[in-house]
């Protein structure tokens, strides 16, 4: 895999929305059979607590991960769709061998979402 498929930059542009996010994603999907509490995933991905809290809810909310138990909750890798494991095993790749490569496209996502809102206020000439 020389390049990063379309489909992964596709994917990071709609579920990837912070390196914060991706470390944790990733820290789950490398041990699907795991469940994971906030405070592991905080000292494995040296986050706080509430960043973990918040990636985890977000990653939930789109289907990544599940939760279980009552609180204190433990999470799971587990897509909801064979295409989003696909997704996130480029990833893996991406972080194992050409991890600047991946940096690169989450940070392009951030530049390129904050250059689309800037655009939407650009005055136009008649």
């Amino acid at each position: 895999m020389n390049e990063p498929s379309t489909a992964v930059c596709a994917f990071i542009n709609a579920y990837v929305e912070s390196i914060d996010l991706l470390r944790v994603l990733l820290l789950l999907a490398r041990e699907p059979n795991r469940d994971w509490r906030v405070h592991e995933v905080a000292a494995a991905t040296i986050l706080s607590t509430e960043k973990v809290l918040a990636q985890l809810q977000r990653l939930n909310a789109n289907g990544m991960i599940t939760v279980a138990g009552d609180p204190p909750e433990t999470y799971r890798y587990a897509p909801r769709a064979a295409e989003f494991d696909e997704m996130v095993q480029e990833l893996i790749y991406l972080d194992d061998r050409r991890p600047v490569t991946l940096i690169r496209l989450v940070y392009a996502r951030k530049s390129s979402s904050a250059q689309a809102f800037a655009d939407a206020f650009r005055l136009r000439g008649n």
